[in-house]
């Protein structure tokens, strides 16, 4: 079984995340929120109904297409989803987050692509990252307390899981809590017309 995901969690309420989004990433305009939902259902439900994906080549200052963030509170972390993986990926975003916050918390893990990465931020400043593709782990910063007993060098599905959990954030079929979930529909101000083909030569989590 694969697993797609990209999350980024702070120690906030889910209002202060929000509060901290425009600034953060201050080319996406909220256009459309919902919160109030009954079900996983009807998250996704508003989610499909609220989205819709315009290619970098298609994309027009008219239409920007639409991407939706559903973002939940998960005890003492605040959780926003990033089905796209670039929030997720942003580690600009990050450390600003961390600035504001004292703490952030980026997992990615697309078994398609057959990778899987981590980064932690305190307070601006990188603290730990784990980039692994195919297999081979690239570490930074020093090893977390929370590592201990995870398999880091083969940094996968598994081990996000067990990292996630040992930081204190629910398995991942918990972690959306219907009744905490505030979901957000953007749109990308960002102008696309000079997109230059040299980004190929970048991974693919930078520039997705």
């Amino acid at each position: 079984m694969g697993m797609h995901i990209g999350v980024v969690a702070v120690r906030a309420s889910v209002s202060e995340f929000i509060g901290a989004f425009a600034a953060v990433w201050p080319k996406l305009e909220i256009v459309a929120t919902k919160d109030g939902f009954a079900s996983e259902d009807d998250i996704w439900a508003w989610k499909v109904a609220n989205e819709r994906f315009v290619s970098a080549a298609d994309w027009t200052k008219a239409d920007p297409g639409r991407e939706v963030y559903l973002i939940c509170q998960d005890g003492q972390w605040a959780v926003l989803m990033d089905f796209s993986y670039v929030l997720a990926t942003d580690t600009r975003a990050l450390g600003q987050l961390s600035e504001r916050f004292g703490s952030s918390l980026s997992f990615v893990a697309q078994t398609t692509s057959g990778c899987a990465f981590f980064w932690n931020y305190e307070s601006g400043e990188l603290k730990r990252s784990i980039q692994s593709v195919d297999g081979e782990a690239e570490l930074a910063g020093e090893a977390l307390t929370q590592e201990a007993g995870i398999d880091i060098q083969h940094y996968y599905m598994d081990e996000t899981v067990q990292l996630m959990q040992a930081f204190g954030l629910s398995n991942l079929e918990e972690l959306l809590v219907p009744a905490t979930t505030i979901a957000i529909a953007t749109t990308d101000g960002t102008d696309y017309s000079d997109l230059v083909l040299s980004t190929k030569a970048k991974p693919w989590w930078k520039f997705w």
